[in-house]
């Protein structure tokens, strides 16, 4: 877990200037390394995904906007799969729910494709489930317009 997340905060850190640096040296220096590093660490696969996840955004636990940008950009280097970032997003205390720049997230990453928008209804009907065993109707009945949106999105 220390070399990944050595490696995935040493490209974050280089890279917190812009993306175009970030992606630049996720290209030409680091992707390469990144991609063999994990290749060999000795670990599950969807523990790998929890590193990455969390090393990313603790470099910016103050800006958690910039650190999904960020795993947005990995996402398109194959470093780390959108449906897990969906996945993340809704189980982190339904983020998009408090949070604009999260449903923008979740929309920017969605976009037309179907086999997310149906990872992000499964996350929706799981959380719709938790907020009914929690007793929250408020949060439940936001949820469940929320995937209703989501259905209309796919006709």
């Amino acid at each position: 877990e220390y070399i990944v997340t050595l490696v995935l905060q040493s490209v974050c850190l280089i890279g917190s200037r812009s993306f175009s640096v970030f992606e630049e040296s996720l290209n030409k220096v680091f992707g390469d390394k990144l991609k063999s590093v994990l290749e060999h660490v000795d670990a599950g696969e969807a523990e790998k995904k929890e590193w990455i996840i969390n090393a990313v955004l603790r470099i910016w636990n103050s800006e958690p906007r910039i650190g999904l940008m960020f795993l947005e950009r990995l996402a398109r280097y194959h470093i780390i799969d959108e449906g897990t970032l969906v996945r993340y997003v809704w189980n982190y205390n339904c983020l998009p729910l408090r949070e604009v720049y999260a449903d923008e997230f979740l929309e920017r990453l969605i976009d037309d494709r179907e086999d997310l928008n149906l990872v992000c209804l499964e996350c929706l009907e799981r959380q719709v489930e938790k907020s009914k065993e929690d007793g929250d109707e408020y949060q439940c009945k936001y949820l469940r317009d929320a995937m209703e949106y989501r259905r209309r999105e796919r006709v």
